[in-house]
């Protein structure tokens, strides 16, 4: 009864006693098989040599851990000719000196490949079964490699094993959606390798990397090389950004022409416009501060300057002849840095943008509310909150603060530094228009966005910029041509779209359709297949996930056994 309560499905072992000393139970057991087969010459032998007994730990029993005391036999081997002349008989339920059972050492490898290291041993102590971390890895590492099915349809990605300096090659089957290997490169012999031994591939996606279009190739010349959309179009944004980057004087300009405008209207309102000015308090625009600076925002103004002072020194290099690789060299930053600076011609240190805030929408509503007396922030806070609003009531008093024509009860040093003004909401200057310069990158949105997508302050910006620098038309025009036909998939429109663009006299389209044509064939499977990259993009934030919660220990080996286990 004992026997086939504790091992159901194992035969040739007896249990004759069952104690619990302490929180341990222990299991006495003795093997009962009349012989044994030798593990070299395989031939049964019935001649006992000896006894010894084995302790080993198996699966808790409610919770407790579990010690069998295994009685088991040396046996004598028969044949003449065989070198082992005793052998101890093998068992299904204990791996030769193991110290632990087969079920056991499973349940164990799930929890190594499930938490790793230090988790898992913390979670398998209190599940009753005792285990150092190093010994949960060293059982992670012992699993064989899960073998995959033939792939058809194949993800190639890069993934980051240390930032900057050290990548990785990640390969995915996109039909059966699951990690198949990690390689430690991107180098189109290492990949080419591992692809050589694939012959069943026929798509590849990739993004426009030149080693994996190399090594493809190379290893699957039939293989169609399918480039990811979403990169194509990210490359787009690149482009617009970069034409921008070499026209900052124009976006200075269109920034104070937009702020003559909006102070035009403000000195001069319509006659449908409330007699009292609503304040800016909602903008983001940084002045100083009524309170001391707490230490958070005293750092933020040291980087600052110094990023001010760096910009400063590099135009200063630039205006004297130095080449952009050695100004990097000598100030210890990229060269791409160098040529954001030197493009932009001025200092972009403190260039933010300003995001609308959550209380926006109640802009109107709480400055009717404020011009009628009620000028309690609870109240206010309420109110809107019936509304709709969902922030806190915090968050609407730091913002409020700036109405108020003497300053209220300090608050907690952190919030004391809220850059808003604390003069009266009736004074000129506190309800004037601020000058906002949109960032090339803010401007290239613009482009790519649709005109009724944009809100009214960047319609206004964009309108003004297109009458300061004409040709941003023909960047806007060729931009959404080519995210039409990539969004619509049409490969018919490709080949003119790329011939509009090396006429269109724009260096930077040029230069993009150029590589296009380089990669020609991918990108037309792009725009031909439902194929993309992206399920390899997610696969590879899942390999970040688990590359940090291993941190310390997150070795390429144990690394690729936890992914293919848990794919």
């Amino acid at each position: 009864m004992l026997t086939r309560l504790f091992f159901p499905e194992q035969s040739g072992i007896r249990v004759d006693r069952v104690y619990r000393a302490g929180e341990i139970v222990h299991l006495c057991a003795v093997a009962t098989r009349q012989s044994a087969k030798c593990p070299v010459c395989h031939r049964r032998s019935r001649r006992v040599h000896s006894r010894y007994e084995r302790t080993v730990a198996d699966l808790p029993c409610a919770g407790d851990v579990v010690t069998i005391h295994l009685s088991t036999r040396r046996f004598v081997c028969n044949v003449q000719w065989c070198h082992r002349k005793v052998f101890t008989e093998r068992l299904p339920l204990v791996a030769p000196f193991a110290r632990k059972t087969r079920r056991l050492w499973a349940q164990l490898q799930r929890h190594g490949f499930a938490l790793g290291g230090d988790p898992g041993s913390r979670h398998a102590q209190a599940s009753g079964m005792p285990v150092s971390p190093r010994t949960l890895l060293r059982l992670v590492r012992a699993a064989p490699l899960p073998t995959a099915d033939p792939v058809v349809a194949l993800g190639i990605d890069d993934w980051s094993q240390r930032k900057g300096h050290v990548f990785g090659t990640i390969l995915v089957d996109l039909e059966a959606h699951r990690i198949i290997d990690l390689l430690p490169d991107r180098t189109a012999d290492g990949v080419a390798g591992w692809l050589a031994r694939q012959p069943t591939i026929e798509f590849v996606t990739r993004d426009r990397a030149g080693a994996y279009a190399e090594a493809v190739r190379r290893a699957a010349p039939l293989a169609v090389q399918v480039a990811d959309r979403f990169h194509v179009l990210k490359n787009l944004t690149d482009v617009v950004e970069r034409v921008l980057s070499g026209h900052q004087l124009e976006l200075h300009a269109t920034a104070r022409a937009v702020l003559e405008q909006q102070t035009a209207l403000h000195q001069h309102p319509s006659p449908n416009d409330r007699n009292v000015a609503r304040p800016a308090a909602f903008d983001t625009v940084v002045r100083d501060p009524p309170f001391p600076l707490v230490a958070d925002a005293r750092l933020s103004v040291a980087l600052h300057q110094r990023r001010k002072a760096r910009d400063e020194q590099v135009l200063a290099l630039h205006e004297q002849g130095v080449t952009l690789a050695s100004i990097a060299h000598r100030l210890d930053i990229t060269r791409a840095t160098v040529r954001r600076i030197v493009r932009a011609g001025t200092s972009q240190a403190g260039v933010r943008a300003r995001r609308p805030s959550s209380i926006s929408p109640y802009e109107d509503y709480l400055w009717t509310r404020w011009t009628n007396g009620c000028q309690n922030a609870f109240v206010l806070w309420r109110e809107i909150q019936a509304q709709g609003y969902m922030g806190s009531y915090g968050h609407l008093r730091r913002a409020l603060r700036g109405w108020r024509t003497e300053p209220g009860r300090s608050g907690r040093g952190r919030d004391q530094h809220v850059a808003l003004t604390t003069t009266p909401p009736s004074s000129a200057s506190r309800s004037a228009p601020a000058l906002r310069v949109f960032t090339p990158r803010q401007a290239a949105w613009m482009v790519l966005r649709a005109v009724t997508a944009l809100q009214p302050d960047e319609r206004l910006f964009f309108q003004q910029l297109k009458s300061e620098w004409p040709p941003l038309e023909s960047v806007q025009r060729l931009a959404l041509q080519f995210g039409r036909l990539v969004r619509k998939r049409d490969p018919t429109a490709l080949d003119e779209w790329l011939t509009c663009a090396q006429r269109s006299g724009i260096p930077e389209f040029h230069g993009f359709a150029n590589g296009l044509r380089r990669d020609l064939d991918a990108v037309t499977a792009a725009l031909k297949w439902s194929w993309s990259n992206g399920q390899t993009e997610g696969h590879v934030n899942r390999l970040k996930t688990l590359k940090r919660a291993m941190y310390g220990r997150a070795k390429l080996d144990l690394l690729r056994l936890r992914l293919l286990y848990a794919a």
